[in-house]
């Protein structure tokens, strides 16, 4: 019985740790800021991805708002009044009275409104400069192109 008790009562020596165990804890901090430091780098390249991602869907959210604002001054002028004003101002500008150039000015305008505003976007970052020259390029070649246009520029 005395052989049983000394047997099951817990040992209160343990075996001392081996030079290869003592090793492997020695490394133990190394792999850990190993670890640390992937973890981190893997931390910068999700939030430069996150950060394109979040500038592209500005930008394409910027052209939507351009291309809404041009449907509604569209949509403002469609009018039969306003559609006169415009054939008149190609085909005889020198006939318009003040209310067809306040008409015109009014149609107008906004297009260099939409310019400008591209041009901002272009110098943040969120049009390239080839969006920008495109745009200045339709409104000027649609809008700006004709003798109204040109008289009024």
């Amino acid at each position: 019985m005395e052989h049983e008790a000394r047997s099951s009562a817990p040992s209160t020596s343990s075996p001392a740790p081996t030079t290869s165990a003592v090793r492997r804890l020695d490394r133990l901090p190394h792999w850990l800021n190993l670890a640390a430091n992937l973890g981190v780098l893997l931390g910068l390249a999700l939030v430069i991805l996150q950060m394109r991602q979040n500038t592209e869907l500005a930008r394409k959210a910027y052209i939507n708002e351009g291309n809404v604002a041009m449907n509604q001054m569209w949509a403002n002028m469609n009018g039969a009044h306003t559609i006169d004003v415009i054939a008149r101002s190609v085909a005889t500008p020198g006939e318009m009275s003040h209310a067809d150039f306040i008409a015109m000015d009014a149609y107008l305008y906004p297009s260099l409104n939409m310019i400008f505003r591209d041009y901002q976007l272009a110098q943040e970052g969120l049009y390239t400069e080839d969006d920008w020259k495109a745009s200045v390029d339709l409104y000027v070649q649609w809008y700006l192109a004709n003798p109204f246009g040109m008289a009024w520029w």
